[in-house]
């Protein structure tokens, strides 16, 4: 669901901010992951899945699997610093529900979501999840 999203299964796509292969791996994580050639599917898998796994890791503080991967999603496509934001954001809330994906993800709209000055591109991170989501249960995966 996640290479269906990224490439649309080309090994060869280049997206228009220079993400490459299969799971568009931008040049830095490529490197952080080891791949030198990230339009080798094998290399680009093995790095994108890292990578993900790595996002997924370092959300300890999301108990649910659901939940914690549509972060880690998140992080992929958007980056880890915007997600750290809305999460301290979401635990400054007196409302539980702001742990919820549903609710949580709306802390990445915040005003005060900035990283070095900069808001996340929330709408685009939203969308990532959904289309993942989407296309895993229109193909069989999960409930």
């Amino acid at each position: 669901a996640q290479v269906a999203t990224e490439s649309g299964g080309d090994p060869n796509a280049v997206s228009p901010v220079g993400a490459k292969g299969l799971l568009q791996l931008m040049d830095g994580t490529a490197a952080e992951m080891g791949v030198v050639n990230p339009y080798d599917p094998q290399a680009n898998l093995s790095g994108g899945i890292g990578y993900l796994k790595k996002q997924y890791d370092r959300f300890q503080e999301i108990p649910s699997h659901d939940e914690r991967l549509r972060w880690s999603f998140a992080a992929y496509n958007g980056g880890r610093g915007y997600c750290n934001k809305a999460l301290a954001l979401a635990r400054e809330d007196a409302e539980p529900r702001g742990w919820m994906w549903t609710l949580g993800r709306y802390w990445l709209f915040h005003a005060d979501c900035l990283v070095a000055g900069k808001r996340p591109l929330y709408r685009e991170m939203w969308n990532y999840v959904k289309r993942i989501e989407a296309y895993y249960h229109h193909h069989g995966g999960g409930s």
